[in-house]
């Protein structure tokens, strides 16, 4: 009689697939908890990715997984342009807005868990950018500042666009006016 446990079905840096209720969602194993659930059954810590958030970590038993060979899709040109539109190009700037926030972040596009475009910081996770984002260029809710324009031009050649699609997507976003200086008032003795 042998009282041997069972080798481990993954390693630590396996990326692996379990069903959250509704869906599926992938994760990197970086831990592993031994035999200590129900019935002796092997505990492994996964951390999900939340792009761009923090990833979350669940403590989920080996007989829920199975591995994920499958590698994301590619990022299609109208999903990124769909993107950056539909408020990613204002939250990517605004990971640079002041002296006081991370230095120079640097941010890639990826899929999220529901396999829709997102960013991320993490390069492991990018599959397109890269570059680091423009100091202080989203100016409050009403759009880009006028005078980094042309920088958010570039940084976004950096996602794979043309020159004319990054225009359009500036105008499409919006641009604030550089402010005017303001008058003094004449004095009257």
């Amino acid at each position: 009689m042998s009282s041997r446990m069972p080798k481990p079905l993954y390693r630590i840096g396996d990326r692996v697939r379990f069903q959250f209720p509704g869906y599926s969602v992938w994760g990197t194993i970086v831990e592993d908890r031994g035999p200590f659930g129900v019935g002796g059954r092997r505990q492994y810590t996964v951390s999900v990715p939340s792009d761009p958030f923090e990833p979350s970590r669940y403590m989920v038993s080996e007989d829920r997984l199975e591995p994920d060979r499958e590698p994301p899709t590619p990022l299609a040109k109208a999903e990124i342009l769909r993107f950056l539109e539909n408020s990613g190009l204002i939250r990517i700037l605004m990971t640079n807005p002041s002296p006081d926030g991370p230095r120079d972040p640097r941010v890639w596009l990826c899929r999220d868990q529901a396999g829709d475009v997102t960013h991320t910081l993490v390069p492991e996770r990018g599959m397109v950018g890269g570059a680091p984002v423009p100091y202080a260029a989203f100016w409050g809710s009403d759009g880009i500042r006028a005078e980094k324009r042309d920088e958010v031009a570039t940084y976004l050649l950096t996602f794979g666009l043309t020159h004319p699609e990054a225009e359009n997507l500036i105008r499409v976003v919006g641009v604030y006016p550089a402010k005017k200086p303001r008058r003094a008032k004449a004095r009257t003795a």
